[in-house]
């Protein structure tokens, strides 16, 4: 009668155990998962900011002697929409969507710029350049 109930209390610790594994796995598992799809969320965002802030900058560096900078003159404003792939080169086909909007009040060039891929919107910039600025 002794043996059988050690051999009880031993199939229900392990049982214990095995259970309690389990569940350890399922919370690792989950861990893991969030994990990764957190990392190619930062990975989005991080080219994504690469990519606004090369556009600023092509927008900034500009040099229009204070003429209007929406005027078909000027080329060194990015167009309005350009696609990028992976290794932030442009792209036809690219999976990064740049959308670049321009306002020009007389003296300064507000710019807003959207980057988005997949149709989710990742990053957006604001920027401003006085009109004159080079």
């Amino acid at each position: 009668m002794r043996d059988k109930r050690h051999f009880t209390s031993f199939y229900v610790e392990t049982l214990i155990l095995v259970i309690v594994f389990m569940l350890i796995i399922l919370v690792l598992t989950r861990v893991f998962g969030a994990a990764r799809t957190m990392s190619a969320d930062a990975a989005d965002l991080s080219r994504a900011v690469r990519i606004a802030e090369n556009i600023a900058e092509s927008v900034s560096s500009r040099n229009n002697g204070g003429a209007d900078p929406l005027s078909s003159s000027n080329a060194a404003l990015p167009p309005e929409s350009m696609r990028y792939d992976g290794a932030m080169r442009q792209s036809e086909d690219g999976e990064y969507l740049a959308e670049v909007s321009y306002e020009y009040d007389g003296m300064v060039t507000v710019c807003h710029i959207e980057i988005s891929r997949g149709g989710r919107s990742i990053y957006s910039l604001d920027t401003a350049v006085e009109g004159g600025a080079g």
